[in-house]
Formats: structure tokens, sequence, C-alpha cells
């Protein structure tokens, strides 16, 4: 007999249902930040739902008093420029702190000597930037969000001024010979990649005050246990820096005191925390437990909440972290429970030297590496949209059909991109130089135009393989290389020596050579059809052997569902005339030749391609000023929307029969219908 959830959201009572849809809807609010147009249509969405589920006075009064704090808090708190002047450190990272004043806040690179809350004098104030592509980590995009756009290029230490407890522990702590345990236990730092997954989660302060708490609820009563938990945590406000998950930890532990039943402790410990810290309201250390705590209310079984906590965290690590490691997944509470215990037998070593020695060297003799069982991906949309509906559904009301469903959607998650039903073209972000992904539905094939090299970086290792990842592409059909400047193939080798590439083609001669590429006989310039169920043609393939490299290029136009895009690779006016002589070249997306040089794109050229968007794959700032001038003056004056990776990062397009959506890696979202 089917065993049913014995709670819903139907069977609380109107004043508690209002309160969690208010604190869902206030959640949703915060996670629009930035996007002013669509928070105003998210505040009035939730007006709407609380209205038609109770009454008026809720949803026009209360509702609206809830998002102007919101609002408030949001405008307290915006960040500003900052100015030159004298600055309080008050977050170190690995490799970068955090200096603040007021609502000022910048970037420090040079973070040798600096201690929490010393004071530096920063000025010279520049942008942060760094490459940013789609299912990747970003510096900037992570710092954009937290209201950090500047990085102080000069910054002077300054003596100390004052007594500072949180600075005094930061040096306590650092003067130690294990310091580099007690980093991570205390700061959540890590030089160790293996270990990142403990940082994100804001794992080891919440695992402190998990054991903690479940220790101590043996021998005190709720209220005083309650009492106790709020002044610890409150310490830990004074003690170390103050960061989400420390946010949340004492926001939730506060509305614990005072609320007895979860309806009225779960969204004021939401609402408390986004009117703390409104931008966060997409941190982890939030989500996660927040979502386990919402999820697992909802159903009654014991085996029914773990299996729903088991689902949250997987669908956390897809959507945070970009991966599914499986031990994570069914061990979570035992690793919490593990660092917690860590944390704890620890801190006797912070006075006993010899005990935190032999403590690191047993740790670093444990290697953490949990890869072995990790799937790489971070899956497409459809998938986030099913797995969520399906997750929600089955909450709603369990049936073992849902669970089935959803069980088979979550096992299917390793193949999510083999089961995806778009064409894609990623025009990646690599900085100053070309790399193009193009990958045909359900991964029937996958060819790469150009993988461009880097100086003093493995690209290969540091980006393209990361990306290739991400997308659970195992490997690539073809790659051609459009001809042999580093900027375009710098990264080949290594990418073949660590990935698996079943072809290269580099030259045209490649073309003829080989079999599984058809040639035409007849028409001036032997178009060369790559080996795909698609139009993928190689133009213009017999060259003047004293032209320079540039003009060697390899010139690729390939059409599906309709949409025709054309890449020229750093070819010259000069092969553009020659290319408009011989073909019609017109098509819905160009990759701008030379990375929008003057040297390329013609004016009559872009006439006569008549692109609907022209990409631009460019470094920032970079010493050559691409793009030209007097190339995005042609663009305008023709009509032609362009979008370069300098400003957007990687561009992604992706397309059904008939509609092309493009989504660049900072938001930016179009379509073109034909």
């Amino acid at each position: 007999m089917e065993k049913r959830s014995l709670r819903s959201f139907k069977t609380l009572l109107p004043c508690e249902a209002s309160l969690v849809l208010m604190a869902l809807c206030l959640w949703l609010v915060a996670l629009l930040d930035r996007k002013t147009a669509l928070q105003i249509g998210a505040i009035w969405i939730g007006a709407a739902l609380l209205m038609r589920r109770f009454n008026w006075k809720i949803a026009m009064i209360w509702w609206p008093l809830v998002c102007f704090v919101l609002c408030g808090s949001a405008w307290i708190q915006k960040p500003e420029p900052p100015t030159d002047g004298i600055y309080t450190i008050t977050n170190i990272r690995s490799g970068y702190a955090i200096a603040s004043r007021q609502r000022q806040k910048a970037v420090v690179y040079e973070i040798d000597n600096l201690g929490l809350d010393q004071k530096v004098k920063l000025s010279q104030f520049e942008a942060v930037h760094s490459q940013n592509n789609e299912g990747l980590f970003s510096f900037q995009a992570y710092l954009h969000a937290k209201g950090i756009d500047q990085s102080a290029a000069k910054i002077e230490p300054l003596a100390s001024t004052g007594f500072s407890l949180r600075g005094k522990v930061w040096e306590f702590v650092h003067s130690r010979p294990s310091a580099a345990l007690y980093r991570l236990l205390f700061y959540g730092l890590s030089e160790d990649e293996n270990l990142e997954w403990i940082e994100n989660t804001g794992l080891p302060l919440m695992a402190l005050v998990f054991v903690v708490r479940k220790r101590l609820s043996y021998h005190i009563e709720r209220k005083k246990l309650n009492i106790v938990m709020a002044g610890l945590q409150g310490l830990l406000l004074i003690l170390f820096p103050i960061r989400d998950c420390s946010i949340r930890l004492f926001v939730f532990q506060i509305a614990s005191a005072f609320c007895t039943k979860w309806t009225h402790r779960w969204p004021l410990s939401i609402i408390g925390f986004l009117w703390l810290a409104p931008y966060s309201a997409d941190s982890l250390s939030l989500v996660l437990p927040g979502g386990i705590s919402f999820f697992v209310h909802f159903v009654s079984l014991a085996w029914q909440k773990k299996v729903v906590q088991i689902l949250w965290i997987a669908l956390c690590q897809m959507i945070w972290l970009g991966k599914l490691n499986v031990l994570m997944v069914g061990m979570f509470l035992w690793f919490r429970t593990f660092i917690g215990w860590l944390f704890l037998l620890s801190l006797p070593g912070l006075l006993i030297p010899a005990y935190g020695e032999c403590l690191a060297a047993i740790l670093n003799r444990i290697q953490i590496s949990l890869e072995w069982c990790t799937v790489f991906g971070s899956p497409p949309l459809w998938y986030l949209v099913l797995a969520a509906g399906l997750l929600l559904g089955l909450v709603w009301k369990w049936r073992t059909q849902k669970f089935i469903r959803l069980l088979v959607v979550f096992c299917l998650f390793p193949w999510s991109w083999n089961l995806d039903p778009f064409f894609h073209v990623y025009q990646m972000d690599v900085g100053q130089g070309d790399g193009a992904l193009i990958v045909e539905p359900f991964q029937k094939s996958v060819t790469m135009i150009d993988a461009a090299g880097k100086f003093n970086t493995d690209q290969a290792t540091k980006l393209l393989i990361p990306f290739l990842q991400s997308h659970q592409i195992r490997k690539i059909d073809t790659m051609i290389v459009t001809h042999d400047d580093f900027d375009h193939s710098g990264a080949v080798d290594s990418l073949k020596e660590n990935f698996v590439i079943r072809k290269i083609i580099r030259t045209t001669q490649d073309l003829f050579n080989d079999p599984s590429i058809l040639v035409e006989e007849e028409g001036p310039g032997k178009p060369a059809k790559l080996n795909v169920d698609y139009e993928f043609w190689f133009l213009l393939n017999e060259r003047r052997q004293d032209e320079e490299e540039n003009d060697k290029s390899l010139v690729c136009l390939f059409q599906y569902d309709g949409f025709r895009y054309l890449y020229t690779g750093d070819a010259s006016s000069a092969i553009e005339k020659q290319l408009l002589e011989i073909y019609d070249l017109s098509a819905d997306l160009l990759k701008l030749g030379h990375h929008g040089s003057k040297t390329s794109s013609n004016r009559d050229f872009l006439k006569a391609v008549d692109p609907s968007l022209a990409l631009i794959s460019a470094g920032y700032q970079n010493r050559y000023g691409h793009p030209s001038v007097e190339v995005l003056q042609t663009l305008n004056e023709l009509g032609i929307d362009r979008l370069n990776t300098a400003d957007h990062g990687s561009i992604h397009l992706f397309s059904l029969p008939h509609l092309l959506f493009v989504y660049t890696a900072d938001g930016l979202l179009g379509w073109v219908i034909k």
C-alpha cells in the first residue's frame, strides 16, 4: 500500500502557509538581484499568489512591507565605487583579500603579511576582469555578485592603530607550526584543490556548530541550549570574518530560540538572512540547508526524509559546483560530523605544537581526492527544470511512481548532454585568441575550431578541458586549426596529449589527403565537406603559397536548423574579396576575422554577408587594440549587432529549427527567429 506524505502546503494554517509562501517569494526577489524589472514582476506575482491563496490584508499590507524592508536593506548595503583612502582588511581568501571602508569595497592581491582588521591605504583602482566561460568558475562574476568590481593597484600597509580581537586570533592561528590545518578549519582556506569542496560549502564552521549542538543536546534542555548556541555563534562572528555561512548559522539559531514551530522558524530564518545579506540569496551555504529544511518538512517517513536530503544535495552539487560527487551525495552528513569532530579534536594543537603537527601530518597522508567518484558537468537547463519539477512534485504528494521517475532522471545525469536536442555553438572566452566548439544534437559529433594558447599558462588543462568536462564532452571528433598562430593553435598539442581528439586538420592539404572529407571536383574554389551529418564546408582551399600566415586561414561555413555560420580565422580583406568573387556568403552569424582587426571585415564583405549577429573573440584591453574602431563603426552603420568575448565572456548559441537563442556568460539573453 502506498505511503503518502502526512503534510502538504494545503494542510498548513492560512497564517503559517502565508508566512512560508512570503519567504519563498522574497527569496525569489532577492535571487533576481540587480534585475529591477524582474524583481518588480516577482513582487507582483508574490502579491497575486498571496491574495489568491489567502486574503488581501496579507497581500496588500504585510507583503509590500516585507519587500520594502528587503529593498531598503539592499540599498543600505549597496556597495559604492572605491576611492583613494584608508581601508580595513575584512576578509582574506586564497590569493586575495577584501578591503572595506563603509560601503566601499575593493580587492587586494598583495596579501603577504596582511592580517584581518589591518588598516591599508589604497589607490589606483582598476576594474576586476577574468575570463568568464559558461559552466566554469569566474572570479569576476563571483566578486560582482558581492558588489565588488574594482581592485587596488597600489597598496600601502599601515601600522596598527588599535586592538582587534579578530586580528589577534588571525595572528595567533598563523603563528602555529601547523598553520595550514587551522587556516582550513577556522577560515576555510585551502591550498589543495582537492579540498575546495570544504570551502565552497562553508563546512568547517557549520560542522563545528552541528557537533557541539548535538553533544550538548544530551545534557542541556532545549531553551537553554538555544541560548548557549546563539552565544557561541555570536562569538564566532566576533572572532572570525563575517561570511555567508556564519550569518546563516546565527540567524537560524536565533529563529530556533524564539520559534518552536517550523512554519514560523523556517520563513523567519530565510527572511532574516535576506535582510542581513540581501546579495547572498544564491549562496550555497543558504541554499543547501535551507532547501533541505524546506523539503523534508513535507515528507513524513524517515527514509523519505533521507531520500529528499540526498536528492537535494545532488541537485545543489550539479548547479553550484558543476559536478556530481557520488560519495559526497550519500555521505555528506557523515563528512559534516567528521569535520566537526576534527575541528574539536584539533583545538589542543593550538597550544601543543607537537600535537598539531602530528595531526596535520596524518591528514596530509590521507589524500582526500574525490575525482574518482565524480561526474563532471553543469547540466543543461531542460534537465534542471525537469529534475527540480519532479522533486517538487514528489514532495507535494509522495507516490512510488514519482519517486521512480525522479530516480531515473538523476541516474541519467552522466548522459544528460547526450540527450540534449539543441545544436550548440560556443565561442569560448580564451583571452586574446580564438576557440569555438560546435556540438551536434545528442552529441552526434563534436567539432572544435582553434584552441588558443596563453603564455605562461597551460590553456588546455586550465580552461579548455574543464570547459569540455563541464558539458560532458569526452572526445573531439575533429579539431580544425585555421592557421599556425599561437593565438589559434597554441593549446592544440597540450589538448591532444590530455584529451581524445580523433582528427586534426591544420592546412588545406590535410583536406585533400583525408579520404573522409568530400572535395567537390567541379567549380571554382573546390569546397570540401566535413564528414558530419549537416552542411559543413571548407571554402577557398586553393591558395597562393606566398601568402602570409593569416591569409592561409581555413574558412568554415556551416549550417544547421536553417541558420548559417561563417568563420574566417584571421583572413584579411584580400581573402574576403576572393570569397565574394566565388561564393554566396550570406550568413546569419559571422565570427569577425582577425579578432575585429581593421585588416579584415571589409565593408563590402560585411554588407554581402549581412549577418544578424557578429561575434568578436578578443582579449580584455589587449595590446593590439582589437576590435578596431573602424570595424565597430562599420557594424553600427550597417545595423549589425555584435558581441565581444572581452565584454561578455563566452557566447553560447543554441538552436532548434528556425529558432536560435543567444546567451552570454554574463547573463545576456537574446534570440533570432527565421
